[in-house]
C-alpha cells in the first residue's frame, strides 16, 4: 500500500503548485481478463468549485450589529477591527463570532472555525 502513496505524492508534486489543492488524484489498478499483468491508470480531477452561498446555507444567518450589542466591545479575531454597529456579524455553530465579510472569505476556502477548527462541511 505504501507504493501507492509514493506514486500519489510523486504525481501531486508534478502538478503546478496552484493546482495541487484544487485537484484530486485517483489511482486505479486494472487487471484484464486472462492476463496476469496489471496496469495502473491515473486520473486527475479538478475539485468542483462550490458557490459560497451554497456552502453557507446550512450555517446560522448573519445579523446586523445593533448599537447596544455586547459584541461592540470586542474585536474580530480575523481582522482585529472592532465590531461596530451597522455592520454584519456571523456567529458560527461553535459560538465564535466574526465580521461577516471576514468569516465568509475564510469559509470560502476553509469550512471550519479559524479559532477552534470545528468543521462545518
Amino acid at each position: 500500500m505504501d507504493i501507492f502513496f509514493e506514486i500519489l505524492n510523486t504525481i501531486k508534486q508534478q502538478l503546478p503548485v496552484s493546482k495541487r489543492d484544487k485537484c484530486f488524484v485517483v489511482l486505479e489498478l486494472v487487471n484484464q481478463e486472462n492476463n496476469p499483468d496489471y496496469s495502473l491508470n491515473v486520473h486527475i480531477y479538478e475539485k468542483e468549485k462550490i458557490p459560497l452561498r451554497k456552502k453557507l446555507e446550512h450555517l446560522p444567518p448573519y445579523q446586523l450589529i445593533r448599537p447596544n450589542d455586547p459584541i461592540c466591545s470586542e474585536t474580530c479575531t480575523i481582522c482585529q477591527d472592532s465590531f461596530n454597529y451597522g455592520i454584519y456579524k456571523r456567529e458560527l455553530p461553535c459560538k465564535h463570532t466574526f465580521h461577516k465579510r471576514c468569516i465568509d472569505k475564510w469559509l470560502d476556502t476553509n469550512m471550519s472555525c479559524p479559532l477552534c477548527k470545528q468543521s462545518f462541511s
